[in-house]
């Protein structure tokens, strides 16, 4: 046999498939020493290069003998990946447990109930990227089990496929609308154009103020809807029977506001009625601001006082 035939059947190194490592060819080095991977189905021979060619470029064409630093980068990316896909499954883990068996019960967990939960999807891209530099495709498995788990029991998103198949309900239909004024102004033209559009029955007004809005008011006015008479919150394009009493707090200090519930009983049809509640629950942005000026007695006070109104709206509900 030639001496270029001997140069060709003779390899002295194969590299790894899965990392890129290159391995000296012995006997007893059966697995690769980058990854671990068997040799049997992941090694691709290393050639010697002829003595006039060593140190040269690879022809086009070819590949480099020899890829160590990319082939570590890789490694390390694909572990720390892997680490971080694992840590933060458990993050998700630990966050809907407390939030499922805690709860309101510890000011802390609180927090968390207020928390954007769409933020605990923003690691999953990068690590995503990150496991696809590396090779790591199976990653994905848990990333996309680990998505769904926001999605789904922690953001609890409910899309209503459901309606596909399910059987037609018989019965008046009512469509209701819920609407949070706040302290400004209303666009009247837009919101009365709205009504229309999307042929609106029944309207809930939180935080409103039938002074403010004499355009709407008119239009309601003009148009037959009923009003309660107490706070005129509730608008009804159908007769409202009957006001249930409602529970009355105070205001107290550091912006602390009383739940505001207003029932009604609504005629739909003759000899058809329903109950309407209409729910404003008060807001714990300022026991956050105060947490946020470090003052976390202030944000223990207001949980308290938010636990309060929650019982005291079960009770205005339950009579």
């Amino acid at each position: 046999m030639s001496e270029t035939g001997r140069s060709s059947s003779t390899s002295e190194s194969w590299r790894c498939r899965q990392c890129g490592t290159p391995n000296p060819s012995r006997s007893y080095l059966t697995n690769c020493l980058g990854c671990g991977q068997a040799r049997v189905n992941g090694a691709v021979p290393l050639q010697r290069a002829p003595e006039s060619t060593r140190g040269s470029a690879p022809a086009p064409g070819e590949e480099s003998p020899v890829e160590a630093p990319r082939s570590t980068t890789r490694l390390w990316i694909g572990r720390l990946g892997a680490m971080a896909t694992w840590i933060w499954a458990i993050v998700v883990l630990i966050v809907l447990l407390l939030i499922r068996w805690v709860g309101e019960r510890w000011w802390g967990i609180t927090v968390l109930l207020f928390l954007p939960r769409w933020l605990f999807l923003v690691p999953l891209p990068a690590l995503a990227v990150a496991s696809g530099l590396a090779g790591r495709p199976r990653q994905w498995i848990i990333q996309g089990v680990v998505a769904l788990v926001i999605a789904g029991p922690l953001m609890q998103l409910s899309l209503p496929i459901h309606q596909l198949w399910d059987p037609q309900v018989e019965g008046t239909r009512v469509r209701i609308m819920t609407f949070n004024q706040g302290p400004g102004f209303l666009d009247e033209a837009s919101l009365i154009r709205m009504i229309e559009r999307e042929r609106i029955d029944l309207i809930c007004f939180q935080e409103g103020n039938a002074q403010r809005n004499p355009g709407l008011e008119a239009y309601l006015s003009a148009k037959g809807w009923y009003r309660d008479r107490r706070r005129r919150y509730l608008a009804s394009r159908y007769p409202i029977v009957a006001e249930m009493p409602s529970p009355s707090g105070d205001v107290l200090p550091d912006a602390r506001y009383p739940v505001i519930l207003i029932r009604a009983r609504i005629q739909a049809a003759p000899g058809v009625e329903f109950g309407l509640a209409s729910v404003h629950m008060p807001t714990l942005r300022f026991g956050f601001y105060r947490f946020l000026d470090h003052d976390v007695e202030g944000l223990k006070q207001h949980v308290a006082w938010w636990d309060r109104e929650i019982s005291r709206l079960m009770e205005g509900l339950s009579e």
